[in-house]
């Protein structure tokens, strides 16, 4: 039987009910919180501090969704690896960590924010496989994430993508200019900004793509990357190529009218100021790089040296070990 998603986190904390005593019912319901007798923790608890991850907590679920699936799934980035609940609802996608009976949000992400790919040996360093992960992104982050078995992956992948298109059919305006800031060569000071229009579907590759035919810039697309920098941060978010730079506007734009209280019918008027206009220190900044590559033979001899290192330390502890014996 579907559920509401209001409905299934009051039958979790019915359960807690039924096992330790009486609950507290929440305080306010856009905070997603509740509170239960001392001995005991939050039911649900607020999201963590993370980049945006207040933006994410302003994407409430709507009384009217429902939830359609629920599976536990690792989510990877680098070599580091969670487990976490899904639960795909039909406006959002929430992540949350399970502890015992209860749970701690930790993210949750509207679902026409949501990118997928397969490129999962660009997320991650570990041995994972197509077989049972994909790529799940949005603004602007990237997890491989894996399930139990090929036939839960394949069901969330079809899902995921059937309910995302349609999200973003119903986004408007689904179009915009991108203004991009060419900064191609390190050791050249001179730059140039190119206005390319995007729409919902328009990938960052795709972007890459037309800059380099409107420039007449030479290489191949994998020579360049399209990155993202938001201002008063130092760090700058490269991209792949799958993702959307269409919803990292959106989605920030949409933040910061959330947080000003502001009504959503300006949004469009809002996507032309900020592409001009640098008034947040929360909007995002789009940049193509030329990637900095380390010639091939260099990279051999490292690994050589680095690999003859490793032996010759393995040998000369052995050694040291066996005269103290």
């Amino acid at each position: 039987m579907k559920m509401s998603p209001h409905q299934w986190l009051s039958n979790r904390i019915n359960l807690q009910s039924t096992r330790s005593g009486p609950v507290t019912r929440p305080a306010e319901e856009k905070t997603m919180k509740s509170t239960i007798p001392r001995r005991k923790t939050a039911v649900i608890k607020a999201f963590s501090k993370t980049r945006q991850s207040d933006e994410y907590g302003a994407c409430n679920v709507s009384q009217n969704a429902v939830l359609l699936m629920e599976a536990h799934a690792h989510l990877t980035i680098g070599l580091q690896s969670r487990e976490r609940l899904l639960l795909l609802f039909t406006d959002s996608l929430i992540i949350a960590k399970t502890k015992s009976l209860y749970l701690k949000l930790k993210a949750r992400v509207s679902l026409s924010d949501i990118w997928l790919a397969s490129c999962v040996h660009c997320i991650t360093d570990r041995k994972l496989t197509s077989k049972n992960s994909f790529v799940i992104g949005w603004p602007t982050t990237n997890y491989a994430v894996s399930f139990s078995s090929s036939e839960t992956k394949e069901r969330w992948l079809h899902a995921l993508q059937w309910h995302t298109c349609r999200a973003r059919q119903r986004v408007l305006p689904n179009a915009i200019l991108l203004y991009v800031l060419l900064v191609c060569h390190a050791d050249d000071n001179s730059s140039a900004t190119v206005a390319v229009a995007v729409d919902v579907s328009t990938t960052a590759e795709n972007v890459v793509q037309y800059i380099m035919q409107q420039c007449k810039l030479l290489g191949e697309v994998s020579d360049y990357q399209l990155c993202v920098n938001y201002e008063k941060e130092e760090e700058t978010y490269p991209l792949i190529g799958h993702e959307l730079p269409f919803f990292i506007l959106h989605h920030s734009l949409r933040s910061q009218q959330d947080h000003l209280n502001m009504p959503s019918e300006p949004l469009q008027e809002a996507f032309s100021s900020a592409q001009q206009a640098e008034a947040s220190s929360k909007t995002p900044h789009f940049i193509l790089k030329s990637r900095t590559r380390t010639p091939s033979g260099e990279c051999t001899v490292s690994k050589i040296l680095a690999t003859f290192t490793l032996y010759l330390t393995t040998f000369l502890n052995k050694y040291m070990d066996s005269l103290l014996q």
